[in-house]
């Protein structure tokens, strides 16, 4: 049987409260996740959580520098945004993010038109990031829309203990069906996947619909 693969991501982070819950839940079943990153927590603080996560191999890619909406921004600004991020990150991981994931997923062309060197990502996801909605709705909404291929997203937040309890709902029956749990890079390589101007992916098969601001 065809091996399946898809790659679980965490937005919002790092941070020194959750971030290590949602680490000690990977090491626990053995598997890797993608970090999407604001700079303004790569700190020293985090140094640690951030170390730790690269030692389970774990990776880290960008979701903007302060959590900014794109199309609420400049060119520059825009560009400080992600760059500036791509900086930080590289500074405490040395590796240069390749791919980004837009705050709220709102994009415009201007937006588009300036970083033009980077896969942008959404993913299957729920309103995880909601206090109003529970680990058991979490893992009820993402588990039925997974297919080969795709991505998860779901927050680290520091606020935010309800996403890493629900991965204990969530993982385990994607693991009994026979996912293996790559890092988004290892995903997109092993689907051969090539960039294309103005889509975001939720999955190496799978085009997220959003309107263009």
């Amino acid at each position: 049987m065809p091996k399946k693969y898809l790659s679980l991501t965490f937005d919002d982070g790092p941070n020194t409260v959750v971030t290590p819950v949602v680490l000690d839940k990977l090491e626990k079943y053995g598997i890797t996740a993608t970090f999407f990153v604001n700079g303004k927590y790569m700190c020293d603080e985090t140094k640690p959580v951030i170390d730790r996560a690269l030692a389970l191999g774990c990776e880290y890619q960008n979701h903007s520098l302060t959590h900014a909406v794109m199309p609420e921004l400049e060119k520059e600004e825009i560009e400080h945004e992600v760059y500036g991020n791509d900086k930080i990150i590289e500074k405490y991981t040395k590796t240069v993010p390749k791919f980004f994931r837009p705050p709220a997923i709102r994009v415009n062309k201007l937006f588009f038109d300036t970083i033009t060197d980077k896969f942008f990502i959404c993913g299957v996801c729920s309103s995880d990031w909601s206090k109003d909605e529970t680990k058991e709705e979490t893992a009820s909404i993402i588990l039925p829309q997974i297919q080969n291929g795709d991505v998860v997203l779901l927050h680290d937040s520091a606020h935010n203990m309800k996403s890493a309890e629900a991965l204990d709902l969530i993982i385990p029956p994607l693991l009994e069906q026979g996912y293996e749990f790559v890092n988004i890079s290892k995903l997109f390589e092993i689907f051969d996947v090539k960039n294309r101007k103005y889509v975001i992916f939720s999955g190496v098969n799978k085009e997220h619909n959003y309107n263009m601001e």
